[in-house]
């Protein structure tokens, strides 16, 4: 797991999960019928999502793009608060699950649609890659170098003539050259 193997199949694994928790919240989780007094049919009813699971899906998004973004032990903590992400998502999940009528205690008859269980595999796979995470986020190679700060002493800029001032440059701009480029010392 030292290579960015390790590492695409964490971000990857936390991807999808958090996918799938922002598909859960996109209907409902459990549904019902009230009796209305006759001769009235009764009338269905949806209870949505409950309201902590879609910020808990956001926030395995970021996750996975903070695993691209730092590197070390920076990725181990990344890696738990993954961890902590996806089992609050599973505690938010599981009474969905285990008592549709819950979310809807006026219904006659409850059931629970296939939602909650997206987002319960969504919070298995967080919970996979933020272990793999966690686990060896430190050993994972880093980002590139290239995406760096530049360091502020201006290292890498050519440094400016002193005998120049500032209208010297400008009238070097309006005549064509680069006050910016090496140019010969005035001594050769």
């Amino acid at each position: 797991m030292r290579t960015r193997r390790g590492l695409a199949a964490a971000v990857l694994l936390v991807l999808l999960g958090a996918s799938l928790l922002l598909v859960s919240t996109a209907g409902a989780w459990s549904t019902g019928t009230v009796g209305a007094a006759p001769p009235l049919p009764d009338v269905a009813v949806e209870a949505p999502a409950p309201d902590a699971v879609r910020p808990l899906g956001l926030v395995a998004l970021a996750g996975a793009a903070a695993l691209l973004a730092v590197r070390g032990r920076g990725r181990q903590v990344v890696g738990g608060v993954l961890l902590l992400t996806a089992f609050a998502a599973g505690a938010v999940t599981g009474p969905a699950l285990e008592d549709p009528r819950g979310a809807l205690p006026e219904a006659a008859d409850a059931s629970a649609t296939a939602r909650p269980l997206l987002a319960l595999a969504g919070s298995s796979l967080v919970v996979t890659g933020g272990a793999l995470a966690a686990l060896h986020g430190a050993r994972w190679p880093g980002p590139s170098r290239r995406y760096e700060r530049a360091p502020a002493s201006g290292a890498g800029r050519p440094l400016p003539d002193p005998g120049t001032d500032a209208a010297g440059a400008w009238d070097a701009l309006d005549r064509g050259e680069d006050p910016t480029r090496d140019r010969p010392s005035p001594a050769s």
